[in-house]
């Protein structure tokens, strides 16, 4: 190795491969001899050498002319995001290893599914939505997924806010596979929800109403405490609706217990209102257990009845929506409705919902619907 740069490359007389007397520029240790035919020449190339040395350094001599114009165009792409070459080459090393020898789409999938522990309606919802995804990518592996192949898949879906509840089944699975190191990237940060305008919670109509309670009396009379509680008290379904057993209802002082539900921060003595205090004292069944089927069961009794009752539309939440409008046009007590069910986000929201949804003579009807009234008119139909 030269001891300085200005001895270094040495430059002397010597013979090249053919046996003829030239000058000789040794750039050893950094590269390989050079041979001129005169001495001017060699001692012009030995001055270049020293001066890149004193440029570049010893790394310098250690690329090849390619590299190094590969190098100085990396270090432009990459100004101004804050990654060094180096970090920008281990993230890419990671993710060419990722695509080459990631999961399956199919197999993310069926391997996030598994992990979920909430609702079983969510979950069958969650996996009928991924399965339509990976069965648009077959043999596909989840790394390899472009957010423009998803935005083009999306578009597919139908309206914006299917597009939506699409895009967020996929964040929770893209997610999930970036902790799981199946993705170096989540696609989905670049795949914008689509903007839908906010409409107020669709209802039922006094008609639907009736009709309802008139086919469950007709098909799942059993099913008459778990529906009139869910539509005169706007009790959540899954969260507390599932959970309530016979020995949360207090008719005596017009109560449901509602703080077995699992959801802690809606816990309550909800009060109940006086037609459902009659529906429950006929059909709340006198053993214990429980008010409500759950899962499947419970969503498969509904549909039957409201097939029966000839709802076609049915908006969702429609039995809790129900009873926020026409509770808070019975009453006008923004508050006192919020807190009967168990509403805690803000009051400009809840006013945005449920003001001036009903007229104030179809809440008095709505809230003197009665089972008398059901059985009544139904005896009439029959008879007319």
């Amino acid at each position: 190795m030269a001891r300085t740069n200005r001895d270094w490359p040495r430059v002397r007389k010597g013979r090249n491969g053919a046996g003829e007397i030239m000058w000789v520029v040794d750039l050893r240790p950094h590269g390989k001899r050079k041979y001129f035919s005169s001495k001017d020449a060699a001692d012009g190339e030995a001055q270049i050498q020293r001066i890149r040395l004193r440029k570049e350094g010893i790394e310098g001599f250690e690329f090849t002319p390619d590299q190094r114009i590969d190098a100085r165009a990396a270090i432009t792409v990459l100004s101004g995001s804050g990654l060094s070459l180096t970090q920008a080459a281990r993230i890419a090393i990671e993710f060419h290893g990722i695509r080459i020898s990631g999961v399956s789409v199919n197999d993310s999938v069926a391997a996030f599914v598994k992990t979920k522990s909430k609702s079983a309606r969510y979950q069958k919802d969650l996996r009928l939505k991924l399965e339509k995804f990976s069965l648009a990518f077959p043999n596909r592996k989840l790394a390899e997924i472009s957010a423009k192949e998803i935005r083009n898949w999306l578009s597919e879906r139908g309206a914006a806010v299917t597009q939506n509840n699409y895009r967020s089944a996929l964040s929770v699975l893209f997610s999930y596979a970036k902790t799981e190191e199946w993705i170096a990237s989540n696609p989905i940060e670049y795949v914008a929800a689509k903007g839908v305008e906010s409409e107020p919670p669709g209802i039922l109509e006094l008609f639907q109403v009736r009709a309802l309670l008139e086919a469950c009396l007709k098909l799942e009379p059993e099913f008459v405490p778990a529906l009139t509680i869910a539509l005169f008290a706007g009790i959540r379904p899954e969260s507390e609706l599932w959970h309530l057993e016979r020995r949360h209802v207090d008719l005596s002082k017009a109560e449901i217990d509602v703080h077995h539900s699992k959801s802690k921060a809606s816990t309550r003595f909800q009060r109940i209102q006086k037609n459902l205090v009659g529906w429950l004292r006929r059909y709340l069944p006198n053993e214990p257990g429980p008010l409500s089927p759950r899962g499947d069961a419970y969503y498969s009794r509904l549909q039957r009845i409201r097939e029966e009752a000839g709802i076609i539309v049915w908006p969702q939440d429609a039995l809790r929506h129900s009873f926020a409008s026409y509770r808070y046009a019975a009453c006008n007590d923004e508050n006192l409705t919020r807190k009967e069910m168990g509403h805690y986000g803000s009051v400009h929201t809840f006013l945005r919902h449920y003001k001036n949804r009903v007229r104030d003579e179809d809440a008095k009807e709505f809230w003197a619907i009665t089972p008398n009234k059901i059985t009544d008119s139904s005896a009439v139909t029959k008879t007319g």
